[in-house]
């Protein structure tokens, strides 16, 4: 629905009431809203048209065939044209006006009734789409027959030109488009006209073709395309028919008349026009002054190409005028969520059908009105600004959407705001989702998403700052899924479930007994796991042998575990590439790209775990942590590392380095004992002489010579 709709019904001063709408034209009719038709006359011959369109709250036939147009002061109806029956309960239809008339009745609400007087407007332009259903444009008649062979009728309305690189009215791709337009030409002579298009079109003049471009294609930006036609001055018919396969649909219809310079897409003022009408009252039969509201997309925010969020304005009136100042007026969106208020603004997740309810309360007590109305309405962006690019940053979405009411969420919706908060990278609200989606039954999420989620629950309520109360909530979520996830098929889950229990008492509680219980279910109790899942578990064994000082055990483990190839690789290519991962780590450490550093020596170890062995990647971590000034981070590696294995050929880099984190942290006398360990212990090592200069007691400063 474009935003004409919410604009007409929201006007600061209403449409005066069309005379003799009071009286009800019959009885078995259930609705009816007025309309105002201006601005259309000319001396062309035949009839002006009036277009309209209006939410029918679920009242009007499906096809809208009980729909009838009546001039003010006539009981005839006019022939009509449903230009679009839907989505949900939009409704466009199209009539005759009737000269120096300008207000008319729009009934509906009698599905009995039988189709009216059909109508075939002759002005404007008017664009049907429908699905494509097969079929070769290689000519006019393969085009032709694509028309015949089209699915249903997806929407239609009157649009200004021919200059479109979307479809309107339903999905991107697949679809037939056919314009039909009545065109004023200025002068007699000879008129060219051109096309482009993504896939075929062909354009027609007075049903001879003139042009067309044939096959599947892109488009092109050129007038390449072209043909050319005698005409008289005055009106003919133009007609465009263009079908679109994969991607976004462009279709470009330009002209150059006698006397025009060049080529150039034909104008909207080129086509006679069409009155848009303007609502100025809404009724029911037996409710003259029923609630009603008006809608319009007013903003969208993406996710990326396919995935967007649209901001909605909704606007509340009653009959002829705006809601009563002091009704409380309560708005029910469709997807769970709740407003307040006359004009709202509301963020839909997700685009599609919404049953939009809207309550209003005028008074209380005895003599208070209480009303309602839903309409069911299609939520989408606005095409058009979505073409040019224009809109809104996420940032200012997932902060709109991050009180909403998580439990009444549809799934879709759920899944759609945690990509959103995952996106604009706000945290808490990430968590927010992740426990919703955690708390729904078995069977609303797909396991994989269940698990995501889960993840990232666990992952952020197990740091240190959330305290023990988050940490036990982290273990309950993970035993919730352990039983979720009982059965055979889903054992690759269940592992990394017990795993990541595991990793809670390992990284988080300290608890390296439980850690290793959890762990070594996972490699005991698991048959044909994804080798990944096995790997990263062994690799968590040997870190816990590798910190109790055991180095045989955690020798072994890292050994089962670098066996479980990540890709095939010639053994002589290992050494070059550990020695290059060594490199990328060190490289980043030069030039303080501490967050590529971290990822790097993640890297160089998950490839490689014997190396938290031999020393190397851990004195690189140890630099780091240092330059992060995280010392006791250094104090804990440093000393894992050598309880192990005392021997590395990094221990004295490694006490050198944990010397000087001692002393930041005010520690001196840590720091000494670090000093006099390469002395005493590794006396072989490059940094005895530097342990050496730095036990040596400061000398007393020389004193100055004595003035003679």
């Amino acid at each position: 629905m474009r935003a004409l709709l919410l604009a007409a019904a929201l006007v600061a001063a209403a449409v005066p009431a069309t005379a003799g709408e009071d009286s009800w034209w019959n009885p078995a009719w259930a609705a009816r809203r007025t309309f105002e038709c201006t601005g259309t006359r000319s001396e062309l011959a035949g009839d002006e048209v009036g277009v309209v369109e209006f939410l029918t709250g679920g009242l009007a036939a499906a096809d809208g065939r009980d729909v009838r147009v009546l001039a003010a002061g006539s009981s005839k109806p006019l022939p009509v044209k449903v230009l679009a029956a839907g989505p949900g309960d939009c409704l466009r239809v199209c009539f005759p006006l009737v000269k120096e008339v300008t207000g008319y009745s729009v009934y509906y609400g009698n599905p009995a009734a039988r189709e009216g007087e059909s109508f075939e407007p002759r002005r404007g332009l008017l664009m049907e789409v429908r699905p494509y259903r097969g079929g070769q444009p290689d000519g006019l008649k393969g085009m032709q027959e694509i028309v015949r062979k089209a699915g249903p009728l997806q929407g239609s309305d009157f649009v200004d030109r021919v200059f479109f690189g979307h479809n309107p009215f339903g999905p991107r791709d697949n679809f037939v488009a056919v314009y039909t337009g009545w065109l004023k030409c200025p002068d007699e002579g000879e008129y060219v006209f051109a096309t482009s298009s993504a896939a075929a079109s062909f354009l027609l003049i007075d049903g001879k073709l003139v042009v067309g471009w044939p096959g599947w294609h892109g488009a092109v930006p050129d007038i390449r395309h072209k043909g050319k036609v005698a005409l008289t001055a005055g009106v003919h018919k133009l007609e465009y028919l263009h079908v679109n396969g994969e991607g976004d649909g462009t279709a470009v219809a330009a002209w150059q008349p006698p006397g025009q310079e060049k080529v150039a897409v034909i104008p909207a003022e080129a086509f006679t026009r069409v009155s848009r009408g303007r609502q100025a009252d809404y009724a029911l039969k037996d409710q003259p002054a029923p609630l009603d509201f008006a809608f319009a997309s007013v903003g969208e925010a993406y996710l990326d190409t396919d995935t967007y969020l649209v901001r909605v304005g909704f606007g509340a009136r009653i009959g002829s005028g705006e809601a009563p100042a002091g009704a409380k007026l309560v708005w029910e969106f469709g997807d769970g969520q709740a407003g307040k208020g006359a004009m709202v603004d509301h963020v839909y997740a997700l685009p599609g059908l919404y049953k939009v309810t809207l309550k209003a309360e005028t008074a209380s007590g005895a003599g208070g009105r209480r009303s309602e109305c839903s309409h069911t309405v299609r939520i989408d962006r606005d095409m058009g600004r979505a073409v040019a690019g224009k809109s809104d940053r996420l940032a200012d979405y997932a902060a709109l959407v991050a009180g909403y009411d998580l439990a009444r969420l549809s799934p879709a919706g759920l899944r759609a705001l945690a990509a959103v908060h995952k996106e604009a990278e706000r945290g808490s609200d990430q968590l927010a989702v992740a426990r919703a989606v955690l708390a729904r039954p078995a069977g609303e999420f797909p396991d994989q998403d269940y698990f995501d989620q889960l993840l990232l629950a666990v992952h952020a309520l197990r740091e240190a700052g959330r305290g023990e109360e988050a940490r036990a909530e982290a273990l309950r979520l993970l035993d919730a899924a352990e039983k979720r996830f009982q059965d055979d098929k889903r054992d690759n889950l269940r592992a990394q479930v017990i795993r990541e229990r595991g990793d809670l008492y390992y990284y988080y509680a300290n608890d390296l007994e439980r850690a290793y219980n959890e762990y070594d279910k996972v490699v005991s109790r698991f048959r044909g796991l994804e080798d990944n899942i096995v790997r990263v578990t062994k690799i968590r064994l040997g870190d816990i042998h590798r910190e109790r000082g055991n180095y045989e055990e955690a020798e072994k483990r890292y050994r089962e575990a670098e066996a479980l190839k990540l890709f095939r690789q010639k053994p002589q290519a290992e050494d070059p590439r550990r020695g290059a991962l060594a490199h990328v780590a060190e490289s980043y450490l030069k030039t303080r790209e501490f967050a590529e550093c971290e990822r790097a020596i993640g890297i160089w170890e998950w490839e490689y775990p014997l190396e938290k062995l031999t020393g190397y990647s851990t004195l690189v971590g140890c630099q780091l942590a240092f330059l992060q000034k995280k010392h006791e981070e250094v104090v804990k590696q440093a000393e894992t590392l050598l309880r192990v294995n005392p021997r590395t050929d990094f221990a004295g880099e490694l006490l050198l380095i944990e010397a000087q984190s001692q002393r930041a942290m005010g520690k001196p006398d840590l720091a000494v004992a670090c000093l006099k360990r390469i002395v005493e212990k590794y006396p072989e090592c490059e940094q005895v002489a530097k342990a050496r200069e730095l036990l040596e007691p400061p000398k007393p400063p020389t004193p100055a010579p004595k003035p003679k």
